[in-house]
């Protein structure tokens, strides 16, 4: 009787540390499921992330999401002193439409979409402009022996349709127009291919997994873009963000949140 009572409790004692052993290495097995199916999601969450540094491709069977593309921006100062003044005889006054014009054609460019000029007052607050041709005009109030600085930026390739501003004033200062330099951004024009594409027609090209893009303008917390499946509760979600520069709707260029969900 006591062999048989030692044997049950053996076989017991036997059962429960297999049991505990199958359960921890069942659960050790799971976590390293997860955690090699999150670093996959991080990776292409990575790949997803660098739209914002590479063009759009579209082929008929595979596709390559980008939002990638350059523009051109330049400063003018505009000083209003004595040795600026178109009229040097004359002492420099207030002048309340000081009018500013430039060529993009005396600039060297010959092909811009006039339409994406985009002006700033000291490089924060967008001002009008009118555009007539080629030629850009805008206006300012400026005091004797104050100092100015104003930032442009125009494309090349975008599909800009905004009318122009109406602009009124006299040329008295000689302004200083400084080099074009080129730099990167998210067009808008890719934006709007990527919108016109439709979610799950761009997920079954590209072969990705489920994701959701959004860039979100940083000053008014507006998406720019809203793009993507529906982001489960409950399951391995990866989301990775950077700071982009991108255009607006009108060609404003601002600063934004770029954020890739995948699962």
């Amino acid at each position: 009787m006591a062999t048989q009572i030692d044997f049950i409790v053996a076989a017991g004692v036997f059962i429960l540390i297999t049991g505990f052993v199958l359960f921890f290495t069942t659960d050790y097995l799971e976590t390293i499921r997860t955690s090699v199916k999150i670093a996959e999601l991080r990776s292409d969450a990575m790949s997803l992330l660098s739209l914002a540094d590479r063009d759009f491709e579209y082929a008929p069977q595979t596709t390559r999401i980008g939002l990638h593309s350059y523009a051109y921006r330049l400063w003018i100062l505009v000083n209003n002193t004595q040795e600026n003044l178109v009229n040097q005889s004359l002492a420099p006054i207030r002048l309340e439409n000081e009018l500013v014009t430039f060529s993009y054609a005396q600039l060297g460019f010959g092909s811009v979409d006039y339409n994406s000029t985009a002006v700033y007052e000291n490089g924060t607050h967008e001002i009008a402009r009118q555009v007539s041709g080629n030629t850009v005009s805008f206006s300012t109030a400026i005091d004797a022996s104050e100092e100015k600085w104003f930032l442009v930026y125009f494309d090349d390739d975008s599909n800009f349709t905004r009318s122009s501003d109406n602009v009124s004033g006299s040329s008295n200062i000689t302004e200083k127009i400084f080099p074009v330099y080129k730099i990167s951004l998210v067009q808008y024009k890719k934006i709007q291919t990527v919108e016109s594409l439709g979610y799950e027609s761009l997920r079954n090209t590209t072969g990705a997994k489920n994701f959701r893009i959004t860039i979100t303008d940083i000053s008014d917390s507006q998406n720019i873009l809203d793009f993507g499946g529906t982001v489960p509760k409950e399951a391995n979600v990866v989301a990775l963000d950077r700071r982009v520069i991108f255009q607006n709707e009108t060609g404003g260029i601002r600063s934004g949140d770029l954020i890739v969900k995948i699962w």
